[in-house]
């Protein structure tokens, strides 16, 4: 194991440290889109962990252990960060895709991590950083995307792979391939500046930055219906174009979405903003997110959302197993252990006491399949298809501490995971004409393909 000088720092903390993403094996000068690395902006937190597997080898008449057999390393990168308006970790990831779907973006791209350090005397991570940590050919393992009531909106994602270098002090500068040594450091560091600050007009995404105007929840969820036409919500009206009520949908507070379908196709519930015009980068959505006074933030006392909810949280976990072959002491891939559940949990206030959801023992069916698509103030789409169910419920507090009850509904679907946002890098690439890229027009709303 190499042996690195340390450097001055008497600590590290967040000033002086940053993370940079990218496709695996691209040029740190390199622009945006598939042809670079790029900073996280909004980043919480990075924790990196190694485990070096052993495995212990005994002989028969020898109490001592005859050899601690080492196996491949893991290694674990989990980032966080504030929904800011800025690229998502989960694209920043996979600059390369070619499409917005679990598999396509996720099943074998690769990325590489980069964390440099800085001086403890500087007072944003810019210039020539001290130290880097370079982690190589990652693959994404799990998301995750809460949106609460209190606090700020945040995604988190695990990355898992078998290589991290560690480079330092004057070596930095000495030009070694970053494949060999780890010797990297990251150009693009202009938003670690003094004016720093949030890519979305309005900042940091919170509560009021949900568009509920632009969103499907199930109907399972009870009071989730309209009530004699009093606009505290709409049924989708689908059904083939026949203008037959569906009542698996439902937009709260108002009429968000439009029936693109046709006498013979059920057709797409798409928000008006999509209609028939392709929007590449995703400009037109950037700007109209929300703008449906009915259900924007701070909706007037008349517009009351049915339902109060109080957190939604989205997650999917793709595993990774490791394939091996003879001849090769490291995986030739980590493929993601699909069918893989993506799980969407609602919390919502209680306004009587109970869940109201029956459970009948006898019954052929108690629940049954729903959409959910959530629109975000920054034009992020969020689609877990059409074929979510109500997977278990549970109401707790009101108790004597003078908390509130709350009901929470656990949605499960497997494979269904699509989300989008106007500065996708794939996106960007897409209309750049580089090569891969997606275009935002491909995004296919809340059907899950």
């Amino acid at each position: 194991m190499p042996q690195y000088p340390l450097s001055k720092n008497n600590r590290t903390y967040y000033a002086t440290h940053a993370v940079a993403l990218g496709e695996m094996g691209v040029d740190s000068n390199g622009l945006p889109g598939n042809t670079g690395i790029q900073p996280v902006s909004g980043l919480q937190s990075v924790g990196v962990n190694t485990t070096f597997n052993l495995e212990q080898v005994f002989q028969l008449g020898q109490l001592e252990i005859y050899e601690n057999v080492e196996n491949i390393p893991d290694v674990e990168v989990t980032l966080e960060k504030v929904l800011d308006g800025a690229p998502l970790i989960q694209h920043l990831c996979t600059p390369q895709t070619a499409g917005h779907g679990l598999a396509t973006r996720f099943n074998n791209n690769r990325t590489d991590v980069h964390i440099g350090f800085y001086s403890d005397e500087f007072e944003n991570a810019s210039g020539v950083n001290q130290s880097e940590l370079y982690v190589s050919g990652m693959y994404v393992s799990s998301l995750s995307i809460t949106l609460p009531t209190d606090g700020n909106a945040t995604e988190s994602v695990t990355l898992v792979g078998n290589d991290k270098f560690w480079s330092t002090g004057q070596a930095l500068q000495n030009g070694a391939s970053p494949e060999s040594t780890g010797e990297f450091f990251f150009k693009n560091q202009s938003m670690f500046g003094p004016n720093g600050g949030p890519a979305h007009s309005d900042g940091v995404l919170r509560r009021q930055d949900v568009r509920m105007s632009g969103c499907v929840f199930p109907s399972a969820i009870p009071g989730l219906t309209p009530l004699n036409g009093n606009n505290t919500g709409t049924v989708y009206q689908g059904g083939g174009g026949n203008g037959a009520a569906d009542t698996k949908l439902f937009v709260p507070c108002g009429s968000g979405l439009a029936d693109t379908g046709t006498a013979s196709s059920k057709g797409d519930f798409l928000p008006n903003l999509f209609g028939t015009t392709a929007d590449p980068d995703g400009t037109a959505a950037y700007a109209a997110a929300g703008s449906n006074a009915s259900g924007s933030k701070n909706a007037p006392a008349a517009n009351i959302h049915p339902v109060h909810m109080s957190s939604i949280t989205i997650s999917t976990d793709l595993g990774r197993t490791d394939l091996f072959e003879l001849g090769r002491r490291g995986p030739y891939h980590r493929f993601a252990d699909f069918p893989t559940e993506v799980t969407c949990a609602i919390e919502v206030i209680e306004r009587e006491f109970g869940d109201f959801v029956n459970a009948e023992g006898d019954a052929d069916s108690n629940v049954t399949d729903s959409p959910i698509f959530i629109m975000l103030g920054d034009g992020t789409l969020i689609s877990l298809g059409r074929k979510n169910k109500l997977a278990s419920v549970t109401s707790s507090g009101g108790d004597t501490g003078g908390g509130n009850r709350t009901t929470t509904y656990n949605f499960s679907n497997f494979n269904s995971y699509q989300v989008h946002h106007p500065l996708d890098p794939a996106v960007q690439a897409a209309a750049l004409t580089k090569p891969g890229g997606v275009s935002y027009s491909a995004f296919d709303g809340a059907t899950g393909n």
